[in-house]
């Protein structure tokens, strides 16, 4: 069973070209840990359209915009932060590129990090 709500988070992916069904399947995971995803941003670069939306009851917010293709992920990451500056943000914001490597953090692996806080 899932734990109780308490973390408002955010994700911020950097998207181009690939599936987006691994970044879904953490974020359900986050939420079956107890940390709502509030909101979904999803960022593409490369002019190529959503192929996978979030599935429906992920999240209540989420935006797909496109940028111009300028800078890395990072510059991704620096601009919704700037475009989002002095308002509301949630508690958590994970910022995570369209696929992993498999050594590096999933999303689900903060989920004890940020309820522990």
């Amino acid at each position: 069973t899932a734990g109780t709500t308490t973390i408002q988070a955010g994700i911020v992916v950097a998207y181009c070209r690939h599936g987006l069904d691994r970044l879904w399947e953490e974020a359900k995971q986050l939420q079956w840990q107890g940390v709502n995803v509030a909101a979904i941003y999803i960022y593409s670069k490369c002019g190529k359209p959503l192929h996978t939306p979030p599935p429906e009851g992920l999240s209540r917010t989420w935006r797909f915009e496109e940028l111009p293709n300028v800078g890395r992920n990072d510059q991704t990451f620096a601009q919704h932060l700037a475009w989002h500056a002095g308002k509301d943000l949630e508690d958590m914001l994970i910022f995570v590129k369209e696929w992993a490597e498999p050594h590096q953090l999933k999303m689900s692996e903060f989920a004890p990090i940020a309820l522990r806080s």
